[in-house]
């Protein structure tokens, strides 16, 4: 297989099923509705069930509500976000509780969200499926304020989507589908970095419509530059820079290693050895593109051998090849 046949079928693997995204949906709508009631306002969507890059299995969804505050009563030294989250948590028990039982919904200890937790998956490859909640207002110049436990801080969560659903159009939807492939990639090498953060990284890198290979070195290379200059800046131009799960130093680690195995994948694939690229990019995206057996690798490396050998006997003339010795990758060999 051609490595964008390889990367096709890897997203393939780890598609959220149309079933998962109606039920989600359907949930995320019902939660809207109550809110709508509640607070009026305006209702925004976030995270990856918004932007379109969502993996399987599908197991949250995050929406917010940006409450009218015509007085002024809540905000930084005023009011926090406690009595609003009170409200929308007797608001969704209210309207979801006859059809979700088992439903629960946190405000306690938490930072930010309201967390509504169905205890009833859309999937049979999750646990759960749970819906993040901001409770926001407007900020009087740009972007909203938003719950830190008893305070406020500024982000522009509406922004952040347009900007996502923008690159997605921009690049014909490659951005996102890269996007599924990186998340892959971070939740099996130590997490270095959220989604948040890659897709930030992603949207310098990948600016147009490319091979799916391409996308992944430009990401790759991008960001490790980037994360050598300093923490990521907020691409709102409003909230606090993102800063990488693990230590920069080892996050760059992670993306050169990256970098390295795509790169060793194409030439690879240009010097056709395709086994060698698949393997390659297993080590990139592991679980999801096949591994070749140690044994079809060194079949391959030993085909390609005798090709060239040849090749160079073609072009030297009749019998250039005579007297060359193919070793035997086999661990046997017949007697």
């Amino acid at each position: 297989m051609k490595i964008q046949e390889l990367l096709d079928e890897a997203r393939s693997r780890i598609a959220v099923t149309p079933e998962e995204l109606t039920e989600a949906k359907r949930r995320r709508t019902l939660v809207v509705d109550a809110l709508t009631s509640e607070f009026g306002g305006r209702i925004y969507y976030n995270g990856s069930l918004a932007h379109g890059d969502a993996n399987d299995p599908l197991t949250d969804f995050d929406i917010g509500v940006v409450v009218p505050d015509p007085d002024g009563e809540y905000g930084p030294g005023a009011k926090s976000a406690a009595d609003f989250k009170e409200r929308a948590r007797r608001a969704i028990r209210e309207a979801l509780e006859e059809e979700f039982p088992d439903l629960r919904i946190e405000i306690d200890g938490r930072k930010r969200s309201v967390l509504m937790r169905f205890s009833d998956p859309v999937s049979d490859r999750s646990g759960d499926l749970t819906g993040d909640l901001i409770v926001a207002l407007d900020h009087d110049k740009e972007g909203l304020l938003i719950p830190r436990y008893q305070s406020w801080d500024r982000s522009h969560p509406e922004k952040h989507t347009e900007l996502m659903l923008a690159a997605n159009q921009a690049t014909s939807n490659v951005f996102a589908r890269t996007i599924r492939l990186l998340k892959h990639w971070s939740d099996r090498h130590d997490n270095p970095l959220v989604s948040w953060h890659i897709k930030v990284l992603a949207r310098d890198a990948i600016a147009c419509s490319m091979p799916l290979v391409d996308a992944l070195e430009a990401f790759f290379e991008g960001a490790h530059d980037a994360l050598g200059e300093g923490d990521t800046p907020d691409p709102a131009g409003v909230g606090p820079d993102i800063l990488t799960r693990v230590n920069r130093t080892h996050a760059r680690t992670r993306l050169q290693a990256a970098l390295d195995n795509i790169k060793a994948a194409m030439q690879a694939e240009a010097d056709d050895k395709p086994l060698l690229a698949q393997a390659k990019l297993a080590n990139v995206l592991p679980d999801i593109v096949d591994r070749p057996t140690d044994q079809d690798l060194a079949d391959e490396d030993r085909a390609h051998e005798i090709a060239r050998i040849r090749e160079a006997g073609n072009l030297a003339g009749v019998g250039a090849g005579a007297g060359v010795t193919i070793p035997n990758t086999r661990g046997w060999s017949h007697q």
